[in-house]
């Protein structure tokens, strides 16, 4: 088990990690994504740049952090990929479901 001080450098790194993936793909792409294909491709880009599964509200915070994608447009994306099976959903209990 990891001790407090472990923990609270390993939420360090990885907040560092999804700043850095969140503007490397908005410089790629630009400052604001308001069409839905940029918004699911951004969320496909974040996923596969961290390479393992996150909660949804980790990925969604992510996503709406800086305001370059709205909740509202952030949710109809992220449903559509799920409803096409581009992403899937598992609960890992009745408070956190695991995304990948």
């Amino acid at each position: 088990m990891l001790s407090e001080r472990e923990l609270e450098r390993h939420l360090s790194v990885y907040q560092r990690r999804m700043q850095a993936v969140t503007e490397e793909y908005l410089i790629r792409m630009g400052n604001h994504l308001r069409d839905k294909n940029d918004i699911k491709i951004f969320i496909l880009y974040l996923m596969n740049s961290i390479g393992y599964p996150l909660e949804h509200g980790v990925l969604h915070d992510i996503s709406v952090q800086d305001g370059y994608i709205s909740t509202f447009d952030f949710i109809e994306a992220f449903d559509e990929l799920l409803a096409n099976g581009n992403i899937t959903k598992e609960s890992v209990d009745e408070d956190t479901d695991i995304i990948s």
